[in-house]
């Protein structure tokens, strides 16, 4: 199996998503990463549960535990895309903003304490 954004191959058990003509898998780390892109492509999935709940502390930590292919970790990999999107992206501030919407106000400052300290750009 391959997710559907990153065409990483998964050893994980992944998100399933019926579609109409296919079925698609997700990794943990772009279920985590792109999680309004995946609200846009697919707004069937989101149920009011899932859409209104906002990534916190302890998602943190579990993202922290989520091995990925390119990071060590899923939440380096999030550190990593908010430092390339303020680097190389003219739009990289918003995209951040974009980003950060998912996580609760406790979970913002963690990631920005985070971030600050693995940058000098800062």
């Amino acid at each position: 199996m391959e997710c559907y954004y990153c065409n990483k191959k998964m050893e994980q058990t992944p998100e399933e998503i019926d579609e109409p003509k296919a079925t698609i898998f997700i990794c943990d780390e772009c279920l985590t990463t792109n999680k309004k892109q995946i609200k846009k492509d697919f707004p069937q999935v989101f149920d009011e549960e899932f859409s209104d709940n906002l990534m916190t502390v302890k998602h943190l930590e579990k993202m922290k535990n989520t091995v990925t292919t390119h990071f060590s970790n899923a939440y380096n990999s999030l550190l990593m895309n908010l430092e390339n999107n303020l680097i190389s992206k003219s739009n990289g501030e918003q995209r951040n903003k974009a980003l950060l919407s998912d996580y609760d106000d406790e979970a913002q400052q963690q990631i920005l304490i985070d971030l600050q300290n693995k940058t000098k750009f800062f």
